[in-house]
């Protein structure tokens, strides 16, 4: 499978990218930058005392956009990672240098915002160009100066001075991002962008090894239009906590999702995935009626999953669709999908999608109450007792359960179910 190259503030060349309007300004806190900065600096730590850690990557998410006919990304989404790159090579550069390569003026810039912009540029004159007679802009960014402030005390309190220029060195070449850019016609469209978004990844957070399949196999997929419909897939069955399909969609004795599977198993090359395309999608802003709903503030205290989590889910798919048996060990996932075939990829979306059914109708959840495993069929709660084969299904599964490490009964069940 063609990979997607990684990209470091060492190697993104002469890239540019632009905000546009509709996104939010930056907002990230002491928290975001807190966990980002730390967990750098854990890292930064273990390349230290391992040499076969030094060269590895630190992911810090994939950035989306669509590219305009100047060659400018419009990021659809990550403005966030990427507004605080910039800041973190504006105070990094007093240390290491070689960020100054990374830190132009036109390498990050806003649309129809220009006291940002103009803000952001005094920034890079003055710390970064040494530029200190630049008149300081009227208007300032507050956020984006308290975020400066921040990262410039965190290295002077949490390093050595010794050590300072070697971390900055270190997030130089290790800080790695993806940019995965949407077709281009998504860039003329709001409407399609507005269903195309999401957020891919959380502030600070190392890339997980699903994510970065994720990013490859979009990349990969051959047919531009089915790639919104398999993100909503991907985005659907990765909550393995939350039931796929909504509340109101389990009917008496589950019949939508039996009609939902039906569906699939008759047509298994060209199924259209539920409320996958509706025009509410599109919805303006304007139009969201207000609602009368009382906030839960407390939450569902009630912890019930699926006995996998998302990335044995696509191990399993993976056994699926290769017809293989491969031990459902999530720490082996990225090497398992490293030559996926590219012509399988929209077989692997569709099936993943009815796999995550079958285990939502036929395989049992756990839920952890008082400190016991209490196992649960129905995903609806109801009071109709449970039926002799239920309960036979679920001693037979919750003895399987007990009794595996990784779940590979499951490779042969859902292959019964599918047969």
């Amino acid at each position: 499978m063609r990979k997607i190259n990684p990209i470091t503030p060492s190697t993104i060349v002469s890239q540019r990218f632009i905000i546009p309007l509709y996104q939010r300004l930056f907002e990230w806190e002491d928290e975001q930058l807190s966990v980002l900065l730390n967990d750098l600096k854990e890292r930064f730590f273990i390349t230290r005392r391992s040499i076969n850690e030094r060269n590895k990557a630190y992911y810090i998410g994939m950035l989306t956009g669509c590219t305009d006919d100047s060659g400018i990304i419009n990021l659809v989404d990550g403005q966030q990672r990427f507004t605080t790159m910039m800041l973190l090579g504006i105070a990094m550069n007093y240390y290491y240098e070689d960020w100054k390569y990374f830190v132009t003026q036109d390498r990050l810039t806003f649309k129809a915002r220009d006291d940002d912009k103009k803000y952001l540029q005094y920034l890079i004159d003055f710390h970064v160009k040494k530029e200190k007679d630049n008149t300081m802009p009227t208007k300032i960014n507050l956020k984006m100066q308290h975020g400066l402030d921040f990262i410039l005390n965190f290295l002077t309190e949490k390093f050595k001075e010794d050590e300072r220029e070697e971390f900055c060195k270190y997030v130089y070449n290790n800080l790695t991002f993806f940019v995965s850019e949407l077709p281009g016609n998504y860039g003329k469209s709001p409407k399609k962008l507005n269903k195309y978004f999401e957020t891919m990844n959380s502030a600070g957070k190392s890339l997980e090894q699903h994510e970065k399949i994720k990013v490859d196999l979009l990349k990969n997929c051959i047919d531009n239009d089915l790639k919104g419909m398999f993100t909503y897939i991907w985005n659907s069955v990765e909550r393995m906590d939350v039931k796929l399909l909504s509340d109101e969609q389990y009917s008496a004795e589950l019949g939508c999702l039996d009609n939902e599977i039906e569906n699939i198993f008759e047509n298994p090359d060209t199924f259209e995935v539920k409320k996958c395309f509706e025009d509410n999608h599109g919805i303006e802003i304007e139009y969201i009626m207000p609602s009368t709903d009382k906030p839960n503030i407390y939450g569902n205290k009630k912890e019930i999953g699926s006995v996998i989590d998302f990335q044995e889910l696509l191990l399993l798919t993976y056994n699926i669709i290769t017809n293989s048996n491969i031990i459902l060990d999530k720490h082996k996932l990225a090497e398992t999908f490293r030559n996926f075939p590219i012509e399988k990829i929209p077989q692997f979306y569709r099936k993943l999608y009815l796999l995550r059914l079958l285990l939502d109708r036929y395989v049992i959840r756990v839920e952890k109450k008082d400190g016991k495993n209490i196992y649960r069929l129905r995903l609806s709660d109801n009071d109709k007792p449970l039926s002799e084969d239920e309960k036979r299904l679920i001693q037979y599964q919750s003895m399987l359960y007990v009794s595996s490490s990784n779940q590979q009964w499951l490779v042969s069940f859902q292959n019964w179910r599918i047969d």
